[in-house]
């Protein structure tokens, strides 16, 4: 018994140094991205290592960066303390001055002394993250001796994604406005930084964040920026919110023909609020119509059990018995196939992002095309050569020629 209480003991105390998940925490934090796709769990393995590595001394190592800001001295903030000080920080006041500190006197040094290309903005950002520090990283953004650090996309889209967290809408809209000010990158629309914007926007949900959201839209499509499909959802719901269906309309349009699940449901809503009840039956159809086998069928929640109610009551309403009976058929094929989700919408919609698929679809479209070259190498005859060592060679690979 002692053996057990002994080894209770030591668990506790190596698992109360992790991070508590989000449903152990009494209070529920929004986050859009996921940490995979903002680095965070690359600057955790940072953190671990720093600490094996200052195992020790790292009492003694903090309090002499605390003792070089002491006293107006002469001495440099080199790059290695800067970025292991940046790995050892807790979510003490004293320890983010120190780095905040460290990072002005760094910035401010000559930079004929920088041997290195290692950029702080964005592993700094990743520590206010982690720490939970917004309005840390928020002065941090806009102080002037600060200036030109934060000049990374990432650093943007992770501090964006902090103040999102934290429910700071408005000062993440600002953020955006404030990175398009600045002008940093040829691409004014960052695909991430407008996702995080019309999230934001979403959930304010307010006049002023609809014209907002509409703006960033109307320019992102004007500037042949690339809208991501959950961007587009947001758009799309705050527009249904505001009571502009007919602007949801429009923004859906930019998915062609592609309806993932959060876009479905809202295509069905928006024609739902246009009174075009006879176009949402085909898309409904089209669930469980799709080729696929009976195992893979199973368990897709596709349909929201909220979408799907307010097409009933709307099928209630009309005096169209045969619409009314195609309705039963669908829904009972739905709930057959397990197709209906509970998931409210406003969670759909605030599912962390955990990769980027658009980058995962096209490596996935040069992986074909990397296999349709293979297979086309070996489509047309050609005559065989044999070389010195009397071994048969194919001198020309025609189909290769197709990578031009």
């Amino acid at each position: 018994m002692a053996g057990t209480r002994t080894l209770n003991v030591i668990c506790g105390r190596l698992f109360s140094n992790f991070p508590r998940p989000a449903c152990m925490s009494p209070v529920i934090q929004r986050h859009l991205y996921c940490a995979a796709s903002l680095g965070i769990n690359g600057y955790e393995k940072e953190r671990a290592k720093a600490a094996l590595q200052f195992s020790g001394i790292e009492d003694n190592f903090r309090e002499r960066m605390f003792s070089y800001f002491e006293k107006e001295d002469k001495n440099l903030v080199f790059t290695e303390d800067l970025k292991a000080m940046v790995h050892l920080a807790k979510s003490d006041p004293r320890d983010i001055t120190l780095v905040e500190n460290m990072l002005t006197k760094f910035n401010s040094q000559n930079k004929g002394m920088r041997f290195g290309n290692y950029t702080f903005g964005t592993v700094v950002m990743r520590m206010y993250h982690f720490l939970g520090c917004p309005q840390e990283a928020l002065q941090a953004m806009h102080s002037d001796g600060m200036e030109g650090v934060f000049d990374q996309i990432s650093a943007y889209q992770v501090l964006m994604d902090l103040l999102f967290r934290n429910e700071r809408y408005q000062d993440t809209i600002d953020i955006f406005q404030h990175f398009q000010e600045r002008q940093l990158t040829v691409t004014k629309f960052p695909k991430t930084v407008v996702t995080l914007l019309l999230a934001s926007c979403y959930k304010l949900n307010t006049p002023e964040s609809f014209e907002t959201a509409h703006k960033a839209v109307a320019d992102s499509v004007e500037y042949g920026a690339k809208l991501t499909l959950r961007a587009i959802a947001f758009a799309t719901a705050l527009a249904r919110n505001q009571g502009h269906p007919h602007i949801a309309m429009e923004i859906l349009s930019a998915c062609g023909t592609h309806h993932p699940f959060i876009v479905k449901n809202l295509w069905i809503l928006t024609l739902l609020d246009l009174n075009r009840l006879d176009e949402i039956m085909p898309i409904l159809r089209s669930v469980y119509q799709e080729d696929l086998p009976n195992h893979q069928r199973r368990n897709k929640k596709i349909i929201l059990e909220e979408t799907l109610s307010k097409v009933a009551d709307a099928v209630e309403k009309v005096e169209d018995k045969e619409m009314k009976l195609e309705f039963s058929r669908i829904q009972q094929a739905l709930r057959e196939y397990e197709y209906i989700s509970d998931l409210a919408l406003d969670d759909a919609l605030c599912m962390p992002i955990e990769k980027d698929r658009d980058d995962r679809k096209w490596k996935n479209v040069k992986q074909e095309q990397n296999k349709a070259l293979l297979r086309a190498s070996f489509r047309y005859p050609y005559k065989k050569h044999k070389d010195t060592n009397n071994r048969q060679v194919n001198p020309q690979r025609l189909g290769l020629m197709e990578r031009e």
